[in-house]
């Protein structure tokens, strides 16, 4: 499961909208990833930190910080 919205500054931010709306993704990627060092992409559904990935394989999109499991998350797509 990927995991593409986050709270930011308590609101609602959509990963894969706002890099669609960008020209410089890569660019912009990085600068997401430095602000979710800092703290600032929380789990809308268990509050904890994420951080942002992005690789060859896997589209850009959150993650828990520390590899924790939501199961909040992992359990809305079950049902």
């Amino acid at each position: 499961m990927i995991l593409q919205e986050a709270l930011y500054e308590g609101n609602h931010f959509d990963l894969r909208v706002y890099l669609e709306s960008k020209s410089d993704t890569k660019d912009e990627i990085e600068q997401l990833k430095k602000r979710a060092e800092k703290g600032a992409f929380r789990c809308p559904y268990c509050d904890e930190t994420l951080i942002v990935k992005s690789g060859d394989i896997r589209e850009e999109h959150f993650a828990h910080r520390h590899s924790k499991s939501c199961e909040v998350n992992c359990s809305c797509f079950y049902y």
